[in-house]
């Protein structure tokens, strides 16, 4: 890829169920990144862990797929601002403004997470209309402050 460099200090990682570390171009963490536009970018199925800032302002991003991500870091998807919905059926915990600032983000199904640590994992989602956190077995036992902040929708579920 001509044009890019990664940038030493960003501390995203995706992490696969063998331990795998994949490479940085995943990442579009600034206007300079080559995702920046990006819709769709095709990942491996057995991600783990979404680390910190992985797809921070990934302001193209329509949708993403996640079937085994556990762990969602901190500003992981903060500012994917056309990400409209996001289903993560393996994810155990939502880290500090997570999906904050994903303005169009209507729909997050989020059935194993029983808690969220991080602060304002939500904030500024003004679209957010159907939130599922928990489910039959995985109850819900804690929120962190702040959590829905900003989220303006009437009727939020």
């Amino acid at each position: 890829m001509t044009g890019w460099t990664p940038t030493a200090t960003l501390e995203a990682t995706l992490l696969t169920t063998d331990g795998q570390v994949l490479p940085r171009q995943f990442y579009c963490a600034n206007t300079t990144y080559p995702f920046y536009a990006t819709e769709r970018i095709n990942l491996p199925e057995d991600i783990v862990t979404v680390g910190l800032y992985a797809f921070r302002y990934c302001r193209g991003i329509t949708e993403i797929h996640l079937p085994m991500a556990q762990s969602i870091g901190s500003y992981a998807l903060q500012g994917c601002i056309k990400l409209t919905e996001i289903e993560l059926p393996s994810a155990e915990t939502v880290e500090t403004y997570a999906f904050s600032n994903c303005t169009f983000l209507e729909k997050a199904i989020l059935p194993k997470v029983t808690g969220l640590s991080g602060n304002n994992a939500f904030n500024y989602c003004t679209a957010l209309k159907t939130v599922q956190l928990g489910s039959v077995g995985h109850p819900v036992s804690s929120l962190a402050a702040n959590t829905f902040l900003n989220c303006t929708q009437s009727g939020l579920t």
